[in-house]
This record gives C-alpha cells, structure tokens and sequence, in this order.
C-alpha cells in the first residue's frame, strides 16, 4: 500500500490524508514522444521501484508497473506537453476517464516529479479562474478539473508564474542502468 500511494502521489498528486487534483482532460497539448531508451526499465523511488515500459513512443503512452501485497499493479501514464513544459497525466482505472496530472523533468537517469499544487487550483476553482468542482471530505478536498482541453491548456500557459505545482516536494526517480 505504501508503495502504490507514494507512486500515485507523486505520479498523480495523491497522498493519503491530503487532497489530490485529477482532470476530465488531459494536461499538455500536445504528445510529448518518449524515446524508450531513456525511459524503459527499473527506476528507483524512494525505498521501492517501479518497472516503465514504453506502449506508444510517438503518443507519449507509458505503463508503470509495481508489486503491491503480491500483485503486479499497472497504470498508464500519458506525457504531454506545451512548448518546454512537460507533463505525466496518470489514469488510475481507465474506466474512471479522469487524469491526475503533474509536471515532470526528465535528464538521462533521471526524473523530478511535481504534484499539482491543490491549494492553488481550489483557489482557482473558487474564484471562477477555471472551470472545475471541489468535494469536501473530513481531512481533504478532492478537485475535479472540469475545463475543456483547450481552458485547461490556456490556464496552466497563462499563470505560469505562479506556484501551480508543488516545487517544494519533488519526487526524484532515478533508472538503474548497467
């Protein structure tokens, strides 16, 4: 359990007792294309792995894969971006047909993950800046982003600025390489 809630926290702002961000949309116009010689294999997280395996290099699709209580777990990863920005829009269960999404940086070896920041979007959320609906639990607040594609994308390009990603708490995977 602990290993799935660090993956889908980083990977997709959900964290146990905190509130996490998903979207009807993807983050990110475009297909961000994922060379598989850089991101296939085992890639150190934390105390724990995970296995990537390129599905579709020119769309940006990747599955990670994790063991969890004996079972092989697996999500789909969509990378995205706008210009040099970079995103993983992580689905959980395809049939939910939500994305949790985050920015990501990527070097050789290396990938730094950044939840959305859920205090910045709810205030978003409230101020009418972007269209989306928060559910209030007793520890946390769960954010839908409702906008279309085109909102979401001119949402997060315009307020560039401003902290909608959680810069204070990356996630660092590191690829065991031979």
């Amino acid at each position: 359990m602990i290993l799935r809630l660090t993956i889908l926290f980083v990977l997709a702002s959900f964290m146990s007792g905190c509130s996490f961000v998903k979207s009807v949309n993807k983050l990110g116009e475009e297909p961000y294309t994922a060379n598989e010689n850089e991101w296939k294999g085992t890639w150190i997280v934390d105390d724990n792995s995970i296995q990537i395996k390129v599905i579709n290099h020119k769309l940006g699709e990747i599955e990670i894969m994790f063991i969890e209580a004996g079972k092989l777990l697996k999500n789909r990863i969509f990378l995205t971006q706008n210009g040099s920005e970079t995103y993983l829009n992580l689905v959980e269960k395809p049939e939910d047909k939500f994305y949790y999404p985050a920015k990501f940086k990527k070097s050789k070896n290396q990938l730094i993950v950044w939840s959305v920041s859920s205090d910045a979007l709810k205030k978003a959320i409230r101020d009418k800046k972007i269209d989306g609906e928060i559910t209030k639990h007793k520890y946390s607040d769960d954010l839908l982003i409702k906008a279309s594609k085109e909102e979401l994308n001119n949402f997060f390009v315009r307020n560039r600025e401003q902290m909608l990603f959680d810069y204070e708490e990356p996630l660092v995977l590191r690829r065991l390489v031979k």
